[in-house]
């Protein structure tokens, strides 16, 4: 990205200076004392995670809880894997030719600016849960990768309340309505989810993820939601990689923290 980027700009001049101007200006407007507790859904639930990852897991008392619906902290690269995507929107938006492509960008018509971010993969792109404006780890808001704060244990000692719904994702594999063979399933694997993944890993998740609609997700719907021949395959294990695999190893972490879980009410 750009020279003048600082780093860690997600944290101080956006949610971080919202939770710090509600805790000032609480005590101005009611004489009873209102604790702060985090709660977000989706990726609003992921931003409460990564939130209790940063600051080496100090909270600085800007939240004393945290709820967080199907969201938990993710697996991310470093702030260089957005590089391309960031070249993109400044070519977008004839801000190449200038030294200071960020200062150029705040300047853009908000009309052209949404139109060049339309532009950009989403979650109904090809690549679907690989998007292209992910937190990342930039030195700063996050120190390293989160699964790897969490597994050290660099997380805020504060209560959660977490989880997530069992389908989670049925709709980023509507993206993958063209992957309808188990060799094309097994490209989208190597190629999308997990790049440069070893045959022997990509075998077991054949293995884990069977060709056979009615182990897949929607769950317990037999033969039912089965759009294409593989699609409830996918759906199953991209709720896996985004949502039910960071939850549950965030979740294992935690419980051998002396905390407690409610995994959910099935289990």
């Amino acid at each position: 990205m750009g020279p003048e980027i600082h780093q860690g700009v997600w944290r101080r001049s956006d949610q971080g200076h919202h939770l710090r101007f509600v805790q000032k200006i609480v005590p101005l407007v009611s004489s009873v004392e209102f604790p702060l507790s985090s709660w977000g859904e989706s990726a609003g639930s992921i931003s409460a995670s990564l939130h209790m990852l940063a600051n080496g897991g100090d909270p600085e008392g800007l939240f004393r809880a945290a709820f967080m619906e199907s969201g938990s902290p993710l697996s991310v690269g470093d702030i260089t894997l957005g590089q391309k995507y960031y070249n993109q929107l400044v070519a977008a938006t004839n801000c190449s030719r200038l030294s200071n492509t960020l200062e150029c960008l705040r300047h853009v018509p908000y009309p052209q600016l949404k139109a060049a971010l339309d532009e950009t993969p989403n979650i109904f792109s090809y690549q679907s849960i690989e998007l292209p404006w992910l937190p990342r780890v930039d030195g700063v808001f996050l120190l390293d990768n989160p699964q790897m704060l969490v597994q050290r244990g660099e997380i805020a000692p504060i209560p959660v309340v977490t989880g997530n719904c069992d389908d989670e994702g049925t709709i980023f594999s509507l993206a993958s309505l063209n992957v309808t063979s188990g060799t094309a399933f097994k490209e989208y694997i190597r190629n999308v989810i997990i790049p440069n993944i070893s045959d022997s890993h990509s075998e077991k998740i054949l293995e884990l993820y069977p060709e056979d609609p009615t182990k897949g997700s929607p769950f317990d719907t037999g033969l039912l939601n089965a759009i294409t021949p593989e699609y409830k395959r996918i759906a199953a294990l991209l709720g896996d990689v985004l949502l039910h695999g960071p939850g549950d190893f965030s979740r294992e972490v935690e419980l051998e923290s002396s905390r407690f879980g409610c995994i959910s009410i099935n289990d």
